[in-house]
This record gives structure tokens, sequence and C-alpha cells, in this order.
């Protein structure tokens, strides 16, 4: 079946009835509490687009892409758009993410709402709340895959669960690029077909967002790197499948934390790194290429932008 040929005029037509809609509050942009986030985008995750969030082991990954979606959810100014989100969660458990999240909200540790180790326990009264919490929380629009699949499989999954939801909107995520079986494909060539499946997937659900989750390389950690001020900064090189990540995504952050390597002063201007995380925006299709810092609160699961 040969292709379907669009003309100039059509596209202009469906560019008009989308401008119209952005302009009138029909279309709204999930907002973030991040400005630079939201400077970096659309003013937010706007339908149809696709972000990548790159970093090493133990940066945080996981984290903001959790307060992303329950900020997605739960601003005030996003409570209007009833999101929906399907988590192709292949590195964590469903149940240790739902943990973050109830970490997140309590101001908690992961460890103090367990009571392990030498941290102070919650009370009798703390555990009570916490267990009704979690038995009334079925109406929260979050949905998990854990069992990986390829590319194949997760558009099949992805199918099934949009064929009730092609008009709502949706948050798709992905975590991460590395953990999905590439079905004897290269490393290369399986990243390449995991984005290709997404960027199909937005056009046939046009209300559909997506949040891609991906490693570095492990140069960024080589003593050269390390010690030489000028070259601390991640780069597109660095990212894990970089090609086709950069080549699909709208936006590719960068999150960093450069005290993992023991980098006290980070960057041309020293910055001091102690309890700071570092955003690199490294492709802003619609928006601006900057360096966020935020304050590194990860034990519980905040980030909170102070430049």
């Amino acid at each position: 079946m040969a292709q379907r040929i669009k003309s100039y005029y059509e596209a202009q037509l469906e560019e008009k009835e989308i401008l119209e809609k952005i302009r009138s509050g029909e279309i709204k942009p999930l907002r973030t509490s991040l400005t630079k986030f939201n400077n970096a985008t659309f003013d937010g995750m706007i339908a149809g687009h696709i972000w990548g969030i790159v970093g090493m082991s133990g940066a945080g990954k996981t984290r903001i892409m959790s307060q992303l979606i329950d900020e997605f959810i739960n601003l005030p100014i996003n409570r209007s758009e009833a999101v929906e989100v399907l988590n192709f969660n292949y590195e964590m458990q469903a149940r240790r993410l739902v943990l973050l999240d109830i970490a997140r909200e309590l101001g908690k540790t992961t460890r103090e709402i367990y009571g392990l180790g030498d941290v102070e326990r919650l009370s009798d009264e703390e555990f009570d709340n916490l267990m009704s919490r979690m038995a009334i929380d079925h109406n929260v629009k979050v949905y998990f895959v854990d069992d990986p699949g390829n590319s194949t499989v997760m558009r099949e999954t992805i199918d099934e669960f949009m064929s009730t939801r092609r008009n709502s909107r949706t948050v798709l995520t992905l975590d991460h690029t590395a953990l999905t079986p590439f079905g004897g494909l290269s490393e290369k060539d399986g990243i390449q077909d995991i984005m290709k499946m997404f960027n199909q997937s937005k056009k046939v659900y046009p209300n559909s967002s997506y949040i891609i989750l991906s490693q570095m390389n492990r140069d960024i950690e080589s003593k050269e790197r390390i010690l030489d001020p000028q070259l601390h900064y991640p780069k597109k090189g660095d990212i894990y499948g970089s090609d086709a990540l950069y080549q699909f995504s709208d936006m590719i952050v960068v999150i960093h934390r450069p005290e993992i390597l023991m980098i006290e002063n980070y960057g041309p201007n020293g910055v001091n790194t102690e309890g700071k995380v570092f955003l690199h925006f490294i492709k802003a299709r619609d928006g601006d290429r900057e360096i966020a810092i935020l304050e590194n609160s990860l034990s519980t699961g905040k980030l909170v932008q102070t430049i």
C-alpha cells in the first residue's frame, strides 16, 4: 500500500488547529516545578514530544522521572489534564517506585519507612496512617510494566493500553534503554529500533508524550576528564546509544552528580558540588540549552532548583 501524501495546505490546517487550541487553553503543556525544564521545552511537556533523561548509575534518573510524573499529575496548574501514565520500568520493581513516591510525599527516606538500621522508625500513628493511605490509592492513574519486552512487544502493549485512551492525555516512560531486550540486534540497532517505535507511536496517538531514560558511557568517569575541569561537562557522545536518542528526542537533559566521581569543584567555574545535582540540557529543540543547579535531596526523592 502506497504511503499517504499530505499537501502543504493540509499540514497548515493541522498546525492552525493546534495553535488555536493552545491559545484557547484547550491544549496545555504539563508543567514542572523546575523552571529550566520548562524553559528548555514548550513551557513543559507537550503532547507528541519525547524527552530523553540521561545519567550515570546513581545520578537520580529514576527519581527525577518519578518527580516529574508526580508533578504532571498533582501540580495545581496540571490538574485539569487528567493525566494517565504507562511506565515500562525495567530497572526497578513497581512496588519500589511506589515507595519512592511515598517517601517523597512524607519527606522520609525509604530506610525510615522500612524502619531498618539506625534510623528513627515511623511512629505507630505514622505507620497506621501510611497503611490507610496505601489501601485507598486505587484511583491513581499510573500503570507499570515490570517484565522487559522488545520494541514489538512494547508497541503491542502500548496499542492495548491506548485502545481505550486514544483521546486521553497520556505519558509513557521507559526506564531504561539498556535494559530493553534487543531481540538479536546490536546495541546501536536495538536502541534505534526502540526510538523508531516510540516516534511512530506518538504519531498514532497524538495526545501521548514520552520520557526515555538512558545511561552514560564510562568515558565520563575517566581520570583525564575528572582531573581536567574543561572536560567535566557531559556531551552528546557520552550518551549510551547517543545517535538514536539524540535524533528522536525533542529535549535531552543529562542529570549529573560530579561528587560521585569525587569532583569537589565542577567545571571551568569551579562550582562546589556538595549536595548538588547538575542538569545539562544538551538538546532543546524548542527552548533554551542551559545548565540548572539543583539541591540534592535524593534521599527523600526531592530535587529543588536553586540556579
